[in-house]
C-alpha cells in the first residue's frame, strides 16, 4: 500500500503493507489511516472486496472495550511505538491553545523480551 502525507512544510511517503508479520508470521505491524491511505489501483471487484473488509476492520476498532481513552495535562507527555499501537486524538472543545509535538526514534524497539531486537527466544 501507498501511504502520504502533505503539509505546509513536508510530504511523506511510504509504501508498506496494511498488515505486517515477522519471519514467523505472527502479526508485527497493522497499519490504518484514512487520512494518509492513496488511491488503489485494482480492478473493482479486487476494490469492493478490499473496502469492504477495510470498513469492518475499521469498525471493529471502534468498539468500545478495545478503546482506552485519557486527557493529558498541560504539560503531559505520551510515548508510544507508532507501529505497535493504533492511535488516534480525539475533538475537543476550543478552550484555549492546543499543542500537539510529534517526533520519530529510530526502529531498534525492544522486542518481546524488553531487549532491543529481542526475538523472545532464550
Amino acid at each position: 500500500m501507498e501511504f502520504a502525507f502533505a503539509a505546509a512544510h513536508c510530504e511523506l511517503r511510504a509504501h508498506r503493507p496494511l498488515i505486517d508479520v515477522d519471519p514467523l508470521g505472527r502479526i508485527r505491524e497493522v497499519r490504518f489511516n484514512n487520512g494518509s491511505i492513496s488511491t488503489l489501483h485494482q480492478p473493482a471487484a479486487v476494490l469492493e472486496e478490499f473496502y469492504a473488509a477495510y470498513r469492518l476492520f475499521g469498525e471493529l476498532l471502534e468498539r468500545p472495550e478495545l478503546r482506552l481513552d485519557f486527557r493529558l495535562a498541560p504539560g503531559g507527555c505520551v510515548v508510544f511505538d507508532n507501529t505497535r499501537l493504533l492511535h488516534t486524538r480525539t475533538a475537543f472543545a476550543e478552550s484555549g491553545g492546543r499543542h500537539l509535538q510529534g517526533t520519530y526514534a529510530g526502529t531498534a524497539t525492544p522486542g518481546p523480551t524488553g531487549r532491543p531486537g529481542g526475538s523472545g527466544r532464550r
